[in-house]
């Protein structure tokens, strides 16, 4: 809510970390997405983006932005997977609402986690999000609810 009195510029991500046994390199992202790198250092592993390395020492973090396609409700859904044990996670969120999906892979030792975090925009700062039409206003008094569900796969 603004609960102000004037327009207020309004972002919002939801970081969800999910971690090693469901993290693995037996695990795989699933998602139907068009999707690009945040930068030099995500380009480089852009082939691999679906996929997890063993914890690596110096493990220099990736971003990736998925628009991933809602479904006939209107709900979009990103998924990490473990065949091998079984296990999975998904989040699941309105994509009308939350835009954007930015997945940060840290496979460090130590640091090993991939984030799945629906936005209203990228991770590029607000002057960008405002240039790239993605930056809500909310008039004073206006509210906004988003649906994010997290879930377990098993």
């Amino acid at each position: 809510v603004n609960d102000g009195f004037t327009p207020a510029e309004h972002m919002m991500l939801y970081h969800c970390n999910f971690g090693f046994p469901v993290v693995s390199p037996d695990s795989v992202l699933e998602l139907d997405a068009e999707t690009f790198p945040r930068d030099a250092i995500a380009e480089a592993g852009l082939s691999r983006h679906r996929r997890f390395d063993p914890p690596t020492p110096g493990y220099a973090e990736q971003a990736f932005f998925h628009r991933v396609k809602a479904d006939a409700a209107g709900y979009a859904q990103a998924q990490i997977t473990n065949p091998k044990i079984g296990l999975g996670v998904y989040v699941r969120y309105r994509q009308a609402e939350l835009p954007c999906l930015i997945q940060w892979k840290m496979m460090g030792a130590g640091e090993y986690v991939c984030g799945l975090e629906p936005a209203t925009s990228w991770v590029t700062g607000r002057a960008q999000a405002r240039q790239d039409g993605l930056l809500r206003v909310l008039a004073p008094g206006e509210r906004v609810q988003y649906d994010v569900e997290i879930g377990v796969l098993a």
